[in-house]
């Protein structure tokens, strides 16, 4: 499976002049009422999913500033990939570097610092660095793409 990269998908979008997602939602400016509590409140609707205060599956919550990218850039070392490192990587094991700086190195052989803010059974998801750039852009891949990776 080809990782998901919102920088690449814009890429695509200047390139062709058109607007893929265009009508995936004709009605952005129209309200939806909502129950809350006993009453209908008008707003736009959340993003899919379970509601704010609901963290399960494992996931820690986010840091107080929320669950985007981290405010500040990577620390301005690369680490080195060590042969301790090339090990197969357990899909949950990125858990304990939710929300922390993580060098990844990618079978493909790229590498990169990543900001996890997901990590699911197969996929993990979150922030990459873009140092040509000099900025966070959202990022996802199969865990099997990655061959190590370190928190800092």
């Amino acid at each position: 499976m080809k990782p998901y990269d919102s920088f690449e998908q814009h890429q695509h979008y200047d390139q062709s002049g058109n607007d893929v997602y265009q009508d995936v939602h004709p009605q952005h400016n129209e309200k939806y009422s909502y129950p809350v509590g006993d009453k209908w409140e008008k707003r736009m609707p959340g993003p899919p999913g379970p509601s704010e205060s609901y963290h399960g599956g494992g996931q820690p919550k986010p840091p107080q500033g929320g669950g985007g990218p981290p405010y500040m850039a990577p620390p301005l070392f690369t680490p080195k990939l060590t042969g301790g490192m090339l090990n197969a990587i357990d899909p949950g094991s990125m858990k304990g570097c939710l929300y922390q700086n993580t060098y990844v190195w990618l079978r493909n052989g790229r590498s990169f610092w990543f900001y996890p803010t997901y990590v699911g059974y197969n996929s993990v998801a979150g922030y990459r660095w873009r140092n040509s750039q000099q900025r966070w852009s959202y990022y996802g891949t199969d865990a099997s793409e990655i061959q190590a990776f370190q928190c800092f």
